[in-house]
């Protein structure tokens, strides 16, 4: 994905926040994350666009992302997600 932006869309700023994305409190993490991506602060401006991108998993691995919490906190941020993910 990155670098497919790199070559399509040098001119992107992209943010990179590293979470896990399978296991126990995957969830919870990533949700962390989202709120603190879509409050903009004095490392960053308002975001555009967030992108929840993983590789591929088995259905145990996903799993984290059918949490309630998960679905909630994407629903209450004001900042456009995308979900990604790779067969």
């Amino acid at each position: 994905m990155l670098n497919v932006l790199r070559r399509r869309a040098p001119w992107l700023q992209i943010l990179i926040s590293p979470v896990r994305v399978q296991g126990t409190g995957a969830a919870a993490e990533i949700a962390v994350a989202l709120r603190e991506l879509a409050t903009p602060n004095e490392a960053w401006p308002p975001l555009d666009l967030i992108v929840i991108a993983r590789g591929g998993g088995s259905m145990e691995d996903l799993w984290e992302f059918n949490e309630e919490m998960l679905a909630r906190a994407i629903v209450d941020l004001r900042v456009p997600i995308v979900s990604a993910y790779r067969t």
